[in-house]
């Protein structure tokens, strides 16, 4: 201690007071100042001496490049923390906690980011108890695991001169990505405190309009502001250096790959025809694939989303699951979906839905259509009419159902003339590919 001087010897001392025997009783301290009314639009002032701080918000664990919105491992000059979470955290402010836990390292006379850096260098690190007004620069690493609602000090002199910063999970429910604060932020709905990132992302769902949201973090953590811009992960970052130190953007998750690769065979659309709909996760893949979607592997969409469009979807994050390729097995139930229909199915807000180019195929004289793609509704083979500049099906003879194909074929002229298509509902039929039919596959 005496080489850290008699200052923080006392400082040391008031803090292990703190975490041994009853406290003093002591009015409970205030929460989170209220949020001053903002002046066009800009959630924190100038900072007076124009040392604005980083340049990148740090999230710990990982850099967030603000120029290029790469992830990569942050370096840390205290050495790997091998507790450290596996997802990008930041630590937010609160009142200082009546539980600190096991004080596991000290630093006195640094800034906050340093502060940090000593928390994420010591193992088993969780909390930092931080020095205000007098007790500026005063840093001390906890081994609590801290929430916002944990009980505060009722110590007065403690809780006046240190707050808490803890961990908090920078990934949310995954509905909504964290950034670097962009420069564009749009315009402004409305200005609240909050708890926690999802507290934000709950009250920017419930706000119509409202695209994404700036969340303070560090000394301005709890401070959320909804705007209506819609933004991306390429979008110019903020050049006001304080800001963008203390404030990070979240914009909703949806997908946002690129340029896609061109196929002749799948497409990325707002809508699709019912007879477009990708209906197997094999082929969803494949749809992935071609249009050059990384990872390309759906998961299968959970139940209590399954009133979510039918087939392949990608877009958002659903139940703590990342942002990336859907398929919604629920919505091709009977009663949700009908493939012979002729109203094109909506994507949500959000995603996007894979649909098939190529809806329907005829194929070779004589050949049957492969496994699970022959058209047995007579909707759909009226669809597949349109689709390859065919007339109307016409129904087959009744003295002939039983005897005829089953199902949407082209059945071939006489004398070289147009063959004509008809469809086939019987129950049964002994009828197979007679010579020169040709059946009206799903492609």
């Amino acid at each position: 201690l005496a080489a850290l001087g008699p200052v923080l010897a006392l400082g040391l001392a008031l803090a292990g007071a703190r975490g041994a025997g009853p406290e003093a009783a002591h009015d409970e301290p205030a929460g989170l100042p209220e949020l001053p009314e903002l002046a066009l639009d800009d959630e924190c002032l100038a900072s007076p001496d124009g040392a604005c701080g980083l340049e990148a918000l740090q999230l710990r664990g990982v850099r967030v490049d603000s120029a290029k919105e790469t992830v990569a491992e942050g370096d840390d000059e205290h050495g790997e923390d091998d507790e450290a979470p596996a997802v990008p955290y930041f630590y937010a402010k609160r009142p200082l906690v009546g539980q600190e836990g096991e004080q596991l390292a000290a630093r006195s006379g640094h800034s906050l980011e340093s502060c940090e850096d000593l928390c994420d260098g010591t193992k088993g690190c969780q909390s930092m108890t931080v020095g205000q007004g007098a007790e500026q620069g005063k840093c001390f690493a906890k081994s609590q695991r801290v929430t916002a609602a944990e009980q505060s000090s009722t110590n007065g002199w403690s809780a006046e001169r240190f707050v808490t910063y803890y961990r908090v999970d920078a990934t949310g429910s995954g509905k909504f990505i964290g950034r670097s604060l962009v420069a564009d932020e749009g315009k402004q709905l409305s200005a609240s405190s909050v708890d926690s990132v999802s507290e934000c992302e709950q009250s920017c769902e419930r706000t119509p309009g409202c695209q994404s949201f700036t969340l303070g973090v560090g000394s301005q953590w709890g401070k959320c502001y909804l705007k209506d811009k819609r933004v991306t992960a390429n979008e110019e970052h903020s050049n006001n250096k304080y800001n963008l130190a203390r404030f990070m953007t979240f914009y909703k998750a949806g997908f946002a790959p690129g340029p896609p690769s061109f196929s002749s065979d799948y497409e990325r659309a707002k809508s699709c025809t019912p007879a477009a709909i990708i209906t197997s996760p094999q082929t969803c893949q494949q749809a992935a694939q071609a249009l050059g979607i990384s990872p390309s592997r759906p998961r299968i969409v959970p139940p209590e989303d399954g009133m979510l469009p039918p087939g392949c979807l990608v877009g958002p994050g659903l139940r703590n699951m990342a942002a990336g390729m859907w398929y919604n097995a629920a919505g091709m139930q009977t009663g949700f979906f009908n493939p012979g229909s002729d109203q094109p199915v909506q994507a949500e807000e959000g995603f996007e839905l894979l649909c098939k180019k190529k809806l329907f195929k005829l194929a070779a004289a004589g050949a049957q259509c492969p496994g699970g793609a022959d058209v047995t509704d007579e909707a759909m083979c009226r669809s597949a009419a349109n689709w390859l500049k065919l007339q109307e099906p016409q129904g087959v003879a009744a003295d002939k159902m039983w005897t005829s194909p089953k199902g949407c074929f082209v059945e071939p002229g006489i004398w070289g003339a147009p063959g004509t298509l008809k469809f086939n509902g019987a129950p049964m039929s002994f009828g197979g590919a007679a010579q020169g039919v040709q059946f009206v596959c799903k492609a």
